[in-house]
């Protein structure tokens, strides 16, 4: 009996093993096979500086020797960062629109360092350089003031929650004013303002420029309704978009102009009914008045 348990024990171990070597030799087969195919790109890349097949064949799939040299990046940073997220089969992103001098080009016109692009987010962002509109991104990357990480970048400069970076300052400094000072909470206001601005865009008067607007003007309420227990951020913008009316009667004033020199929207609906609008500068001084008292 217990001869018969040694058997059933070594059979399984054996088992054990053999699926070891099977799926070990997967592994490494298929990127040897990868360099055995092209052994052109893989003496270019391995004097690009990448290292090891499975490197080399990591790397390949993304760029050829040539474009490895024109990015400039160092080859085993390079692969490092492409290497985190294995195979480009694997990456869990349709790849297909992937266009390697595309990405290259953002890559330059964003004028920042390659440890700018490889300490701060993944391939799997960055990767999206090479497939989508990358503009937007290069305008914040290559901002000064104020002066962006390359993930926030990638974060409002592509994809859905792009914020146009024409606001964006604006927007920051409305949140830093408004008491929004760690970043996680600064990403979480910024997210929902990016989902508020696809939403309902034409909401708010001027797009994008009302909505900057509100968040410079009244930025402390938007900042105190996250701080709260509850974080319901949609009252703040259905008390921004119930303005809508003011803003169509009066278009050469902003409604958040109007809230802040402490118009309700009824007031302002009577003053524009009797044909007697303040100016800009009038409401900006009340504003001042307000905020300063």
């Amino acid at each position: 009996m217990a001869w018969q348990w040694l058997t059933a024990l070594a059979g399984l171990v054996l088992l054990g093993v053999l699926w070891w070597v099977f799926v070990s030799g997967g592994r490494w087969s298929r990127p040897l096979l990868w360099c055995l195919l092209r052994p052109r790109a893989y003496r270019g890349l391995r004097r690009a500086g990448v290292r090891g097949v499975r490197g080399v064949s990591l790397v390949g799939q993304w760029f050829t020797p040539a474009q490895v040299r024109r990015l400039g990046w160092p080859g085993a940073t390079l692969q490092l960062l492409v290497g985190g997220s294995g195979r480009r089969s694997a990456v869990g992103f349709d790849t297909s629109g992937w266009d390697a001098d595309a990405f290259i080009d953002a890559v330059h016109a964003g004028g920042r360092r390659w440890s700018d692009y490889t300490a701060s987010t993944t391939w799997l962002s960055l990767f999206r350089l090479g497939v989508e509109d990358a503009d937007e991104f290069v305008r914040y990357a290559r901002a000064r003031e104020p002066r962006v990480d390359i993930d926030v970048a990638l974060r409002y400069g592509l994809a859905e929650q792009r914020i146009p970076y024409d606001v964006f300052p604006t927007m920051l400094r409305g949140l830093e004013r408004g008491g929004a000072k760690e970043p996680a909470l600064m990403r979480r206001l910024l997210d929902e303002l990016a989902l508020a601005g696809r939403r309902d865009h034409d909401g708010y008067q001027g797009g994008w420029a009302g909505l900057a607007a509100w968040v410079d003007l009244d930025g402390e309420a938007y900042v105190r309704a996250l701080r709260r227990s509850a974080w319901e951020p949609d009252e703040v913008f259905e008390r921004w978009l119930s303005w809508r009316e003011v803003g169509e009667r009066a278009p050469d004033l902003q409604p958040a102009l109007w809230h802040a020199a402490g118009f309700g929207v009824e007031e302002a609906m009577e003053m524009l009914d009797a044909g007697e609008p303040p100016d800009v500068d009038t409401l900006a001084g009340l504003a001042a008045l307000r905020r300063d008292g």
